[in-house]
């Protein structure tokens, strides 16, 4: 059997990169005593798949994993046993145990969904600004690839903006950048260039809240 998870990780932890975060996550595992199995061959490996990296300084409860294991085991007892060996800033958030035949998700998510906010006293976003992109065609930006900086046309990119009622935070639903997409700092330069906000990303919030599959729907099902 299975089981998928998502977990989060938060305050100084989402300073960690994606590679430490995964090696302090098979710590883990291993210090629960989670029955993980394990590849065959010369240097056998947990066999566990991540979902695509959060950036770095972004906290998230939208991490996932995929962990195979020798012998079945409950989802309450796979969280209650992992997370007492996690670090205070890393939580499994949910867990669902699925059949070894069941096609993996992860590399189906395609959607980011992030909440912004601005820190106290900056500049901020209005619902003017916000339309001025959506009814955008084309919002070409710089994006940083393996071969360097490359310009894009970042609209298609752009799934959603809302302006909550509070008018201090903006949920935001983007392509992520493992498909292609941006990340929201991208977003928020783009606000800069195309209306007459200013904004700092230094001073906004921001915070990955989940992520979806193409068709909009979550990984873990309620």
């Amino acid at each position: 059997m299975r089981m998928l998870v998502r977990f989060s990780k938060e305050n100084d932890l989402r300073f960690i990169s994606h590679l430490d975060m995964v090696h302090a996550m098979e710590r883990a595992l291993r210090r629960a005593d989670i029955p993980m199995a394990y590849s065959k061959g010369f240097s056998p490996h947990a066999k566990i798949s991540f979902s695509a990296p959060t950036p770095l300084g972004i906290p998230s409860s939208a991490e996932y994993m995929d962990v195979h294991l020798v012998k079945p085991l409950s989802a309450q007892i796979f969280v209650q046993r992992l997370n007492n060996a996690l670090p205070n800033d890393m939580r499994v958030l949910e867990a669902m145990e699925i059949d070894d035949d069941v096609p993996g998700v992860l590399g189906k998510a395609t959607i980011g969904c992030y909440t912004i906010q601005p820190y106290e006293g900056v500049q901020w976003i209005s619902q003017s600004h916000i339309n001025v992109l959506m009814n955008m065609n084309d919002i070409i930006m710089e994006k940083r690839t393996k071969k360097g900086l490359k310009e894009i046309n970042i609209r298609p990119c752009i799934k959603e903006l809302i302006l909550m009622q509070d008018g201090q935070h903006i949920t935001a639903k983007l392509l992520l950048p493992s498909v292609g997409g941006i990340n929201p700092d991208i977003l928020l330069k783009a606000f800069n260039i195309y209306t007459d906000v200013r904004i700092d990303v230094e001073d906004m919030a921001i915070h990955k809240d989940d992520i979806l599959l193409e068709d909009g729907r979550v990984l873990l099902p309620e």
